[in-house]
């Protein structure tokens, strides 16, 4: 053979031996990747399955807690007790009993002896103020069981703040369940203190806006003396004019009274001292809204009886008037002048004038020379020039 055949047999030797490599790697190739994804599929299964154990423990766990909060597992013990505990519950928070009814549930729901649980619905109709409906809700939710309040329909009833209520109830009965305690042990779902509640919900209107509260006027300090009648109305207002009621709040003195439709404060006090009065104002607005003012009373010894001012002795004006002046002359008017000190002032009269002073009630009758005449109707008098017109009539009558 010679040297080119050999070195053609050799290339054709290595490239044999080359692919005989290439398929053996190809074939261990195809053999990895197939190691791998079965081993990926083993690994998800393993995860699939681990998945599945931990949700059958979850499963089983909140089966357990399902079985303690369940009903009982019995049907009809279920039906029986439950109903029994909803009327119980219902029976301190409805105006009267309210009408408890079972409703029909699909025979699926029952299913068969090896249904995972049984499902009861009930039916409830009745009336409540908003602030039993609260209770009776709280004490509902606040029982750790397996129900709920599937529907509830509120409408506005009466004046009487009465609410027409109407609700569906559903509950579970998981069969195996044993329950003693039935309606005794408490849930986490709602607040311990139903009064948390009441005060979020009862204190808002729920079919209208909020009710304002009423607002009262500033009640003045009272100062009375022993034995006399106090009689005081508080005044109040409210912006919704809804109907008000007066009430003393803590009252400890005896004999106090008030108006509830008015808010006048009647009281007769016995003993002197200081005194203090709640007085508190509440609307019928829904729900009720109030307010309350302090009202202070003095009770101090009687005044002394007044004693009637003593009359003054009524003055006799004629005293004071004295005629000053008299105008007589021939062809001039008859005149005289009057001067009357207790007005301090001068007044001219002639003949036919009427003269009003004092006790004297006359007319200027005559003027001749310095002397004036005046009748009156108890007679006539006259008066000189510088007397005195009280004087002049006392002279004229010691004359006659």
């Amino acid at each position: 053979m010679s040297d080119r055949e050999k070195r053609l047999a050799v290339v054709v030797g290595l490239l044999g031996a080359l692919v005989v490599i290439f398929l053996g790697y190809v074939k261990f190739n195809d053999g990895l990747i197939n190691r791998q994804n079965q081993l990926s599929i083993l690994e998800s299964r393993v995860e699939t399955a681990r998945v599945q154990k931990k949700k059958a423990m979850l499963a089983k766990k909140q089966l357990n807690a399902y079985l303690g909060q369940s009903l009982p597992g019995d049907r009809d013990v279920a039906n029986l007790r439950y109903n029994e505990w909803i009327r119980s519950i219902a029976a301190n928070c409805f105006a009267t009993p309210p009408a408890i009814k079972p409703m029909e549930t699909t025979a699926a729901r029952f299913g068969s002896q090896n249904s995972p649980y049984h499902e009861l619905s009930y039916s409830l109709n009745g009336q409540a103020t908003l602030d039993k409906l609260i209770e009776f809700l709280h004490q509902f939710y606040a029982a750790d069981e397996l129900h709920r309040i599937q529907k509830l329909s509120l409408t506005r009833g009466s004046a009487d703040k009465a609410i027409t209520v109407a609700m569906t109830i559903d509950a579970l009965a998981v069969p195996g369940a044993i329950r003693p305690d039935f309606g005794s042990r408490p849930a986490a779902r709602v607040a311990v203190d139903l009064a948390v509640d009441r005060e979020a919900i009862v204190n808002r209107n729920v079919f209208a806006p909020a009710n304002k509260g009423p607002e009262m006027e500033r009640i003045a300090v009272q100062r009375i003396a022993r034995g006399e009648r106090l009689s005081v109305e508080v005044k109040a207002r409210d912006p919704d004019d809804h109907q008000l009621r007066y009430e003393l709040v803590d009252n400890r003195v005896e004999g106090v009274e008030i108006d509830e439709k008015t808010g006048r404060i009647r009281w007769l006090p016995e003993e002197n001292g200081n005194y203090e009065f709640t007085v508190k104002v509440r609307d019928n607005g829904f729900p009720p809204k109030e307010a309350t003012r302090t009202m202070r009373v003095t009770v101090t010894d009687p005044r002394p009886r007044e004693q009637p001012a003593p009359r003054e002795a009524e003055i006799d004006k004629s005293q004071f008037a004295f005629v000053c002046g008299i105008t007589d002359d021939v062809g001039k008017r008859q005149e005289i002048m009057l001067n009357l000190r207790t007005e301090n002032k001068t007044t001219r009269y002639t003949i036919g004038d009427k003269i009003d002073v004092g006790p004297i009630q006359g007319v200027v009758a005559r003027i001749e020379g310095k002397t004036v005449e005046i009748t009156t109707s108890d007679g006539s008098f006259v008066v000189e020039l510088g007397q005195s017109l009280a004087d002049g009539r006392k002279n004229s009558q010691s004359r006659l």
